[in-house]
């Protein structure tokens, strides 16, 4: 028997479940081969060191010194996210655009607010059971102004939307394409 046949039995033999035939074999090759009783006495070394193996138990009051501990602890740092602040400059933002573009873009601005306002107008009569003399109270005569926050209540939906499809499409791409690359590395 050569020794990498008889290395990966020693396992079994040590644990008494190789076949007769075998068990005779190893122990032939044992008596023969030194560097293979060398590795036979380091696993019944293990094997030794594995059987003395205790759970050790916890010192009494544990989990009053451990929660002692962490009591201690500086309280860690929670980020404040002005939202409403962020909300506020967005608001002023928007309207100082929309503002803007009306009054510099001319024909294909007040085109595309009127066309808007149209389209959210008729919607609007039908949401909810809501006609169009619902809406007609809160701006006489559909003027410039409702249409004007109508378009921006268009946008604030558009830029929802394309919130929704970054945080539930792009950014668990993106966090798999980082990890594969990381893991590159």
């Amino acid at each position: 028997m050569r020794c990498s046949s008889c290395s990966p039995l020693l396992d079994r033999y040590v644990e008494g479940t190789l076949p007769a035939r075998a068990m005779l074999e190893v122990t032939a090759h044992l008596r023969a081969c030194a560097a293979c009783s060398a590795l036979l006495d380091e696993l019944k070394v293990v094997d030794g060191l594995l059987q003395t193996v205790r759970v050790p138990s916890p010192v009494p009051n544990f989990t009053f010194a451990v929660m002692a501990e962490v009591r201690s602890l500086p309280r860690p740092h929670r980020s404040k996210f002005p939202a409403l602040r962020a909300l506020g400059v967005y608001v002023v933002l928007t309207w100082g655009i929309f503002a803007l573009a009306y009054a510099l873009g001319g024909a294909i601005v007040r085109a595309w607010l009127a066309a808007l306002g149209t389209l959210l107008w008729n919607a609007g009569a039908t949401i909810n059971g809501a006609t169009a003399s619902t809406l007609h109270a809160f701006a006489p005569g559909g003027g410039q102004l409702t249409l004007f926050a109508l378009a921006v209540l268009g946008v604030d939906f558009a830029a929802v939307i394309a919130l929704f499809f970054i945080y539930y499409v792009v950014r668990p791409r993106l966090v798999a394409r980082l990890s594969e690359s990381s893991e590159v590395l």
